[in-house]
């Protein structure tokens, strides 16, 4: 997995060395592929901590660097807020998708 734009002409070229560079799965927004965590979580048993969690660790990987000095109060309110969004739609629904979640 890369984080960064610049990983991945890194990891063409590991596996263009290795001569798998059909081998390698790329998700962007131009590509076929896709992968929904959210449903990936739940499918593995994931309850509403787990699926919090990892809409959290998504969210700050992404945000990494853009405000180094979040206070914590900040990221802990975001947490309950999607937290408790989680609860409401896996209470109403039975289960959990990104558009559910945007809509609430």
């Amino acid at each position: 997995m890369a984080s960064k734009p610049e990983d991945r002409d890194f990891w063409q070229a590991i596996f263009r060395k290795a001569g798998r560079l059909n081998d390698l799965v790329i998700f962007n927004p131009q590509s076929q592929w896709r992968f929904n965590f959210i449903d990936y979580v739940q499918q593995c048993g994931g309850d509403t901590r787990d699926i919090t969690k990892a809409i959290m660790v998504i969210g700050e990987t992404l945000e990494r660097g853009d405000n180094p000095n979040q206070e914590k109060f900040w990221g802990e309110q975001n947490r309950r807020m999607i937290h408790n969004a989680v609860e409401v739609i896996r209470l109403a629904k039975g289960q959990v998708t990104a558009p559910d979640l945007q809509r609430l």
